[in-house]
């Protein structure tokens, strides 16, 4: 991670408490040559939890690299907090306060758990956060010496959860959290993540289990080749047809874009 000393990133502004967690103001954002999302609109309310659906390539996890910084922006702007970090650095976004969980265990896998934690907590400050990780998910208090490749596909993703927990951030993205787990251990880590919409963490969810995601959501999009086809209420998109917004059919009674 970059330091302030070597971020050429000019300092943002103070973030306001007042102003939505997350706003995407009509942004597209790609890869090289090719641009994925197209005109994104899309707001996170402060202390809120935002399920973001759509079918595998519609654009999700490239609008989750936008945010966190991962990938540039090609137009458009983002504010988090009020503040415009569009051209701000993915680390630069760490220290804001937004943490992104990517898809597919973002754990340093050739370092032990005990490490992962301590990398993530602030100076002086790592023994109270292995405390409060290993209190919240005890199976790692019992792995703090092991590396985290020989942990299970449950415990990587728990450990990545820990790590965004450790980091008290104020946005979290979360990209398919519980993909490929077995049911009992979704259902703790939705769990978990209530708890922290509980505290006043504002998230971004995107995940597979689309009726979990939606049932703790305060607000809902869906995602179809890289634009918003449905911005709106969770209960009126599970009233619906989810699926013919998926993937464009005409039928199903979901409302339009709001």
């Amino acid at each position: 991670m970059t330091d302030q000393a070597t971020d050429p990133t000019p300092a943002p502004a103070e973030p306001s408490s007042e102003a939505p967690a997350l706003q995407l103001r009509d942004v597209s954002s790609g890869y090289e040559r090719t641009t994925v999302l197209r005109g994104i609109d899309l707001t996170v309310p402060q202390g809120s939890v935002t399920a973001l659906l759509g079918a595998n390539g519609a654009g999700k996890s490239t609008m989750l690299k936008t945010v966190s910084g991962l990938l540039k922006a090609q137009t458009g702007q983002i504010f988090f907090e009020g503040v415009d970090v569009t051209k701000a650095s993915a680390a630069r976004r760490v220290k804001q306060g937004l943490c992104h969980i990517p898809e597919g265990r973002g754990v340093f896998r050739n370092l032990t758990v005990r490490e992962n934690l301590v990398m993530q907590a602030s100076r002086g400050g790592e023994a109270s956060a292995i405390a409060q990780a290993t209190e919240v998910f005890p199976s790692l208090g019992r792995r703090l010496g092991n590396k985290a490749s020989t942990l299970s596909g449950g415990e990587q993703q728990m450990l990545a959860l820990a790590r965004a927990y450790v980091q008290k951030p104020r946005l979290i993205l979360v990209d398919e959290v519980s993909l490929g787990l077995a049911p009992r251990l979704v259902d703790q880590i939705f769990e978990f993540l209530h708890e922290l919409s509980q505290r006043g963490v504002s998230l971004l969810i995107v995940d597979q289990f689309v009726t979990k995601a939606l049932g703790m959501a305060d607000k809902a999009y869906v995602l179809r080749q890289g634009q918003i086809v449905y911005d709106g209420s969770p209960d009126e998109l599970l009233a619906g047809d989810i699926f013919s917004y998926y993937l464009g059919t005409d039928e199903g009674s979901a409302p339009p874009v709001a």
